[in-house]
């Protein structure tokens, strides 16, 4: 399963620069549920309706720093399966796809809050099998998923956290 995932996803991003249509009835597909269609494969879907079905990324998708987003619909999905920790993909393809799933945003875009927390629950237990410490996964995912736990807070976000833990003393 996860490697005819990771396939996809490699087809789809060599593919990208020719991104479109070559089926001659995608508009009907798309109408009748072919994209959402648990049936067919990606790269059956972008085979034949790629723009369609919205699987094209526009010439300029790139994690800028004014904003950090997704260009692909699947980054939800292509993440859970590997996509943003394989090595078998480029930081420059993970970021033009799925900046904002795989933590390749800019620190100043995706912060939102001034407080240091994990965004998961199982840090403690990520830890102790050696994800803080491993160089496989990227500061950016450490910071996403377990940002205390790894101890990648900024210097606002340990004195924020420090000025709620001492009110009162």
């Amino acid at each position: 399963m996860a490697f005819s995932t990771f396939f996809t996803i490699a087809a789809l991003i060599v593919l990208a620069e020719s991104c479109s249509d070559s089926g001659s009835n995608c508009a009907n597909w798309v109408k009748n549920g072919f994209c959402k269609s648990a049936y067919y494969t990606y790269a059956q879907k972008y085979s034949y309706c790629a723009s369609s079905c919205g699987y094209c990324s526009s010439t300029t998708t790139s994690s800028s720093s004014t904003s950090c987003s997704n260009s692909a619909s699947a980054c939800s999905s292509w993440a859970a399966n590997g996509f943003c920790t394989s090595t078998f993909y480029t930081t420059a393809q993970k970021a033009a796809y799925c900046a904002s799933s795989c933590g390749l945003c800019s620190s100043t875009t995706t912060a939102s809050s001034s407080t240091c927390s994990d965004s998961v629950t199982t840090c403690s237990a990520w830890n102790n099998n050696g994800f803080c410490a491993s160089s496989f996964y990227t500061t950016a995912i450490k910071t996403q998923y377990c940002q205390k736990t790894c101890s990648l807070c900024s210097e606002s976000d340990t004195t924020a956290a420090s000025d709620t833990d001492t009110t009162t003393a």
